[in-house]
């Protein structure tokens, strides 16, 4: 299949390869995010909870 047919297919709207790419990295960093976010405050209930 030609890259030009492969672009054309898609589910919804705005679906094409560069929202697919853009939601992926979004997808990675909101992980990121949530997990270094998560990290500091379990981090600092800890720290309240100990002294």
């Amino acid at each position: 299949m030609s890259r030009k047919g492969k672009d054309l297919y898609y589910l919804l709207p705005g679906m094409t390869g560069g929202a697919r790419r853009r939601q992926r990295r979004n997808l990675i960093i909101g992980l990121v995010v949530g997990s270094l976010s998560a990290a500091i405050m379990g981090g600092l209930i800890y720290w309240f909870n100990t002294k």
